[in-house]
């Protein structure tokens, strides 16, 4: 992929990704460790401003895409607890219906 990088402790610099909205997306090398010795050079070269506005453009149709998914996953989550109730409240008129023929108790009242 790349050449291996080395920042000031001796470790190997890790290759990470920008989310900001002045470098969106472009690569830049940092320390390996979480604290970090503070070192960091750019991977990418900078983008001018139109390709910063287009790969910006581009992330919020992504985060719109996955904020419809999210939602459609969330909607056939409520459907199938709406078809869960009313199984149990068909299930409950049910045992009403039948309650009282022997005297017993049904296995809904019991629980």
């Amino acid at each position: 992929m790349s050449e291996a990088r080395r920042c000031f402790c001796g470790g190997f610099a890790r290759l990470k990704t920008s989310c900001t909205k002045d470098n969106p997306e472009r690569r830049f090398w940092t320390c390996y460790r979480k604290k970090g010795c503070g070192y960091f050079d750019w991977f990418d070269p900078q983008m001018c401003a139109r390709s910063k506005m287009i790969i910006l453009g581009l992330l919020r149709i992504d985060k719109a895409d996955d904020e419809l998914k999210r939602s459609r996953r969330r909607e056939k989550l409520l459907r199938f607890f709406i078809v869960i109730d009313v199984h149990i409240a068909i299930l409950s008129a049910n045992a009403n219906q039948h309650k009282g023929l022997n005297g017993m108790k049904t296995g809904l009242e019991l629980a």
